[in-house]
């Protein structure tokens, strides 16, 4: 079963702060702070993503807006946050989570501009990829991160309307590493 972060926890966090419930459980503390040693490997498997990118068309090479990209570990080992630049100004926040009740990550985004909400869940790793599935009832997608011998990124996100016959490249980015 799938559950929508954005219903359970809007809920839960409007009633923690009107009754003004904002402590951490001690348990709570002790998840958060495990040792690396500890944390489940398809965490550390995600780990080639954090730091600081400029993104080009695969195969063009062009850079329209000049797009960026910062990944950094989130409250806890297995949860990253995610600031896309275009022209220099944040454009997406997103938020990384891994659970390890589905072994599985879940990708929830916000953007500056129209309201545009995005939400994958199902990430798994096949080999070097982590591939997403799209969970708007509109439209059927996957996104995957590639994660390159040469210490690139690949960015692919497809469609499809046929229920997965065919797909179709919605866009298909090359990551390189930049100094902050």
């Amino acid at each position: 079963m799938k559950i929508s972060i954005n219903r359970c926890m809007k809920g839960a966090a409007v009633s923690a702060l009107s009754l003004g419930m904002l402590a951490v459980p001690a348990q709570a503390q002790d998840q958060a702070q495990a040792p690396a040693s500890e944390r489940p490997a398809a965490c550390k498997a995600f780990d080639f993503i954090l730091g600081h990118w400029k993104l080009v068309d695969w195969k063009t090479g062009e850079s329209p807006g000049s797009p960026t990209a910062t990944f950094e570990r989130g409250i806890n080992d297995c949860s990253m946050k995610e600031t896309f630049f275009i022209e220099g100004k944040p454009y997406f926040d997103v938020l990384y989570a891994y659970s390890t009740e589905t072994a599985t990550w879940s990708i929830y985004g916000v953007g500056v501009t129209r309201g545009l909400i995005m939400r994958y869940e199902d990430g798994v790793f096949h080999g070097n990829e982590i591939r997403f599935d799209h969970v708007e009832p509109h439209t059927n997608g996957r996104f995957s991160y590639f994660n390159l011998p040469d210490g690139t990124i690949r960015e692919r996100m497809e469609s499809t309307k046929d229920g997965g016959i065919t797909w179709k490249t919605e866009f298909d980015m090359k990551w390189t590493r930049i100094k902050p």
